[in-house]
């Protein structure tokens, strides 16, 4: 439902807007109600979402039968001239002015039930504002780390850890699907996730540390870190951050595999159509290897960090361990300065 990006930005734009004000010398935030839309604004969104992908989850009626929109009526007060929006439930013959507080009589009059027109406003937590408050990325990241049936995970979101003094977006066990084939013997892996939606630099110093700390705590736990933002509108900051934090959690091994394998996720796999493989396919027009298997998720860390971090695979440096100490604190060196830069 919530994999259309045209989708995201119409419901964020009927959301509860918050604007901070300058007053006498202090900072205060101001709520404004959530913004209706015109029924048929809405309806022509949902005709175009289907013209464009095939799918009963792109048609309005899904998103009716799941409460994300509620149909009202837009009134006229005629004391303060403010246009109120009232729920079905909410009409009556005197119905009271949300702005003005006055009652008023409802016209019945035919010119004025003619002017009358019908509204959506997004109900519940669609009503939050800044994107549900990153909930659609959240939902979204886990969406695609499992995206089919046979791949098993079990989440929490939105965690504050006290004894860390920290908070993080979600964890969750995954197993994977191994090609489609999971065997129940497989343990499932810890998944440790910071999502962001379209804030630019929202990967910072304060995230990618609170990731730390808490992966810290469990080797052998995979990091992510995905945003609804493609690569090429990351900050050089926010790359260096995620190129640092990569490459710590390959600082040694657990179990064969890098100590905390990172994932980094962007639009282009938070809005795939079908999978990974095919996201990438519509972009670099080729195939990803059949023996590359995305599913895995220690594969899938060490293909994103090559792809948008520019980082060779994590075994392709064993062959650094034979070098002179001296040339091996060099090779840092030049990679620390390349993170930073």
């Amino acid at each position: 439902m919530f994999a259309d990006l045209k989708t995201l930005h119409l419901l964020n734009e009927m959301a509860e807007s918050h604007t901070e004000v300058n007053r006498h010398g202090g900072r205060t935030v101001r709520s404004t109600p959530d913004r209706s839309k015109n029924i048929q604004e809405v309806r022509k969104h949902f005709i175009d979402r289907e013209k464009g992908s095939f799918g009963f989850w792109n048609k309005l009626d899904h998103f009716l039968d799941r409460s994300v929109f509620r149909a009202g009526l837009s009134v006229h007060c005629p004391v303060c001239s403010y246009h109120n929006w009232f729920a079905v439930d909410d009409l009556s013959y005197k119905p009271t002015c949300a702005r003005c507080l006055n009652p008023f009589d409802f016209s019945q009059a035919p010119e004025d039930l003619h002017r009358l027109k019908w509204y959506y406003r997004v109900t519940g937590p669609f009503a939050a504002p800044d994107y549900a408050r990153g909930a659609y990325a959240v939902a979204l990241t886990l969406r695609t780390l499992a995206p089919h049936s046979s791949s098993k995970i079990t989440w929490s979101t939105g965690l504050r850890l006290e004894p860390l003094k920290c908070e993080i977006d979600f964890v969750a066990w995954h197993q994977s699907s191994r090609m489609m084939h999971t065997d129940e013997r497989d343990e499932p892996l810890l998944v440790l996730g910071e999502a962001k939606s379209f804030g630019f630099g929202s990967i910072n110093d304060e995230a990618i540390g609170a990731l730390k700390k808490v992966a810290e705590r469990f080797p052998g736990a995979v990091m992510v870190v995905s945003t609804l933002r493609e690569i090429g509108r990351y900050s050089l900051a926010e790359v260096a951050r995620l190129r640092h934090l990569a490459l710590w959690g390959r600082r040694k091994t657990h179990q064969g595999q890098p100590i905390n394998p990172l994932i980094v996720l962007t639009e282009t796999e938070l809005f795939s159509k079908h999978n990974i493989s095919n996201a990438w396919k519509e972009i670099d027009g080729k195939e990803v290897r059949p023996s590359v298997d995305l599913y895995d998720l220690h594969t899938l860390a060490e293909m994103t960090q090559h792809r948008y971090l520019g980082l060779q695979s994590h075994w392709d440096r064993s062959a650094e361990n034979s070098l002179p100490e001296p040339m091996r604190k060099l090779l840092s060196a030049i990679r620390g300065r390349a993170a930073a830069h």
